[in-house]
């Protein structure tokens, strides 16, 4: 049986005790877990975005960084090795992945038979550039519900540019990283050299598409009815990109 889970939810102990509940090491099954990690910054930007898309969340990713990055890398790890009779941990790098999929490349590991196709890994894309910007607006408007959510998954497989890795510069990228080599260090220990990789080739926010865009993505039936809104529906490409990360 394989289950999958974000690192977000099981760094939460009410979540990870839920989950752990039913179980215990020596009992009628053998445990095997298959830990998936991400460079902090790459882990954070992928939770921040995620989280941008299906709540209203609106804060900066430095003060989201803050307040939820908190959890000790360590303990995280050690809860698995304890729960487990195996325990396994791996750099998280599509390319690297069985048929660059991490469900596919799951199943190959654990020596199962996938038991069908698994969804297609851009089905539930993270947001980037202008649409990032949109979310936030109507984040910062209380406006987010699961329809919109479906709504903005929609848009984003419109253009490339709407979807994938936001941009930092290399500057905040440093800022955030700052304070956090333990946990890179301690990842490095157990899946061996972890890239630092740039977001400065992430989807940058185009002010000169804004107007464009926000007619466009107002053309969604689900969002129209935001056109009668005319503070929300003005909004100036200056004030929208404030609401970024950078």
């Amino acid at each position: 049986m394989g289950f999958f889970f974000r690192r977000a939810d099981l760094a939460r102990s009410s979540f990870t005790s839920r989950l752990l509940s039913p179980f215990q090491v020596g009992g009628p099954y053998r445990l095997q877990t298959i830990c998936y990690l991400r460079e902090y910054l790459d882990y954070a930007c992928s939770s921040y975005t995620q989280r941008v898309q299906n709540s209203n969340q609106h804060e900066s990713l430095a003060e989201y960084c803050a307040t939820h990055f908190k959890s000790s890398f360590s303990r995280f790890v050690n809860l698995w090795v304890r729960f487990s009779d195996e325990a396994t941990f791996l750099a998280y790098d599509r390319t690297k992945l069985i048929g660059q999929d991490i469900v596919e490349d799951f199943f190959h590991r654990i020596d199962v038979t996938m038991p069908g196709p698994s969804t297609p890994s851009d089905a539930n894309p993270s947001i980037s550039g202008n649409l990032l910007a949109f979310k936030l607006l109507l984040n910062r408007n209380n406006l987010h519900t699961r329809v919109v959510y479906r709504a903005l998954g929609e848009i984003a497989h419109l253009e490339p540019r709407y979807r994938g890795k936001m941009f930092l510069t290399d500057e905040l990228a440093r800022q955030l990283r700052s304070g956090t080599e333990n946990y890179n260090a301690e990842l490095e220990q157990l899946v061996g050299p972890v890239e630092l990789r740039s977001f400065e080739n992430g989807n940058r926010f185009e002010p000169e598409m804004w107007e464009l865009d926000m007619e466009r993505f107002l053309n969604h039936p689900t969002l129209a009815s935001l056109k009668n809104n005319r503070e929300f529906y003005r909004t100036s490409s200056i004030e929208a990109q404030k609401l970024l990360p950078y």
